[in-house]
C-alpha cells in the first residue's frame, strides 16, 4: 500500500478505471456475489489493461508527434525540474489519459467481449428475474403476480433486486395503474391513489411476463 498521500492518492487515480468498469457492469448485468478477494482482483486486472491500454496510446503519440507531446526521458533524467516548468502542461496529459483509461473501462462494462469460442459454453451468473425481465430491454415489462394466499397483483415493473442468489428476501416493485383481485374472488379491480407497490418473493406463487410496446398505452390483465 502507498505510504505517503500523494502515493495514496496515485494509487486511486489508477484504479479508477476498475471503479468506473464496475460500476457500469452492475447496471447492465446481474450483481454476482464475488468474494472480496476476486472482485479486489478483477477490478485491479482491470484497472491495469486499461492504464497500459491508455500509456500504449499515449506512445503512439509521443511517436508520431514529439513535438505535441511530454518529453517522457526529460522527465525521467531532469525529474523534478522538468516537472516544475511544465506542471500544468503535464498535469492536462496525465488527466487526458486517465480520461482515456476511463473510458476504456467504461467500455469494458458496457460491451464485455465475448471471447468465442473458447468461452462460449461458460455458465452464466444470472437469476430467472433478470432473464425474465430483461429479454426485450425496449419494451415495458407488465408482471403479475399470483400470491401464496391466492390473491393476485399485476402492473408495469417499475425494479427489482437483480441479485444472482435467488432467495425469498427478494423484492419487485409495480408501478401504476396496479391490479389487484382477492382470494376467491374472480374480478379484479384496479387500486386508487397507489403509485407503487412492493412485492415480497416469499409471498409471490408464480409470476407471469408480458412485453409491451412503450407507446401501448393499454395494460394487460392477468
Amino acid at each position: 500500500m502507498p505510504s505517503s498521500f500523494t502515493g495514496l492518492v496515485l494509487f486511486v487515480l489508477l484504479l479508477a478505471p476498475g471503479f468506473v468498469f464496475a460500476a457500469q457492469r452492475d447496471r447492465r448485468s446481474a450483481r454476482r456475489q464475488r468474494s472480496t478477494f476476486g472482485e479486489t482482483v478483477l477490478l485491479g486486472l482491470t484497472s491495469f489493461l486499461c492504464d497500459v491500454a491508455a500509456l500504449l496510446v499515449f506512445a503512439v503519440l509521443r511517436a508520431a508527434a514529439p513535438d505535441h507531446t511530454p518529453d517522457v526521458g526529460r522527465l525521467v533524467r531532469d525529474g523534478r525540474t522538468y516537472f516544475d516548468a511544465h506542471y500544468a502542461y503535464l498535469g492536462w496529459w496525465a488527466l487526458g489519459l486517465l480520461a482515456l483509461a476511463c473510458a476504456l473501462g467504461f467500455m469494458l462494462g458496457r460491451w464485455p467481449p465475448r471471447f468465442t469460442p473458447v468461452f462460449a459454453d461458460d455458465i452464466t451468473f444470472t437469476s430467472a428475474w433478470w432473464d425474465l425481465f430483461e429479454q426485450y430491454p425496449d419494451s415495458k415489462v407488465y408482471v403479475g403476480c399470483e400470491l401464496e394466499d391466492g390473491s393476485y397483483l399485476g402492473g408495469e415493473l417499475f425494479t427489482y433486486n437483480s441479485d444472482e442468489d435467488e432467495t425469498e428476501n427478494r423484492e419487485l416493485a409495480l408501478l401504476a395503474p396496479i391490479t389487484y383481485r382477492p382470494a376467491g374472488v374472480d374480478d379484479e379491480v384496479e387500486l386508487d391513489d397507489v403509485g407503487t407497490i412492493s412485492v415480497s418473493a416469499r409471498q409471490i406463487k408464480f409470476l407471469t411476463v408480458s412485453y409491451l410496446p412503450v407507446d401501448d398505452e393499454d395494460t394487460v390483465g392477468e
